[in-house]
């Protein structure tokens, strides 16, 4: 039998899963106490970070631990009326045999200098997607200005969709002076009246 590893698990971290022991030398007889689809998944809703670590190739001795670390945003799902993840990229990756090396990576690095990933969605709440000034928050994102798109953010999008677009890199004079008269929110027309007296976008 052999004890779960010891972690240093800093306040903003939760323990989802651990499966993750003591166990220096991996043989045929022991394999199976790491051959599991995951070993440990750790998440900081501060952060909003995922660590998630296996062992890989399955069944295999001369595998090794693998580490993924992504970023992890809140969904509310309305039919158990409980937040889920929704996983990001991949954008951090490590492996090791040595499980006093991977001890340390969890310690002193991930779980302790990980950056808060900051959420891009339009919210309405907790877990929320506003609906439809994300989907044009997405499109902008992907495809940049388009004369639909532009008549759908004036029209229904909110303040929030509204200031985004305000600081698109593809913004040019005559979008802003859209937003300026036709924005529904005084601040967002305040906003680019503001824009219009940068040299960069007079006549």
């Amino acid at each position: 039998m052999y004890k779960h590893q010891p972690l240093r698990v800093y306040p903003d971290w939760q323990v989802l899963y651990n499966q993750f022991y003591e166990i220096d030398e991996i043989t045929q007889e022991n394999i199976e106490w790491v051959d599991t689809d995951f070993q440990l998944k750790l998440y900081s809703k501060l952060r909003n970070q995922f660590i998630a670590m296996w062992w890989t190739p399955t069944l295999d001795v001369n595998g090794y631990y693998h580490i993924e670390v992504r970023p992890a945003l809140e969904v509310y799902c309305s039919k158990t009326k409980s937040m889920d993840l929704k996983f990001e990229k991949i954008h951090t990756v490590f492996e090791s045999r040595d499980r006093l090396e991977i001890v340390e990576k969890l310690e002193e690095d991930l779980m302790w200098k990980l950056p808060h990933y900051e959420d891009p969605r339009i919210l309405k709440g907790p877990g929320l997607v506003d609906q439809p000034s994300e989907s044009y928050r997405i499109d902008l994102e992907e495809n940049g200005f388009n004369e639909k798109l532009m008549n759908n953010i004036l029209l229904n999008g909110n303040k929030k969709v509204q200031n985004i677009a305000l600081l698109h890199p593809d913004l040019n004079r005559n979008i802003i002076l859209r937003f300026k008269e036709e924005s529904p929110f005084l601040k967002v027309q305040k906003r680019a009246a503001h824009l219009l007296t940068n040299k960069k976008y007079k006549l």
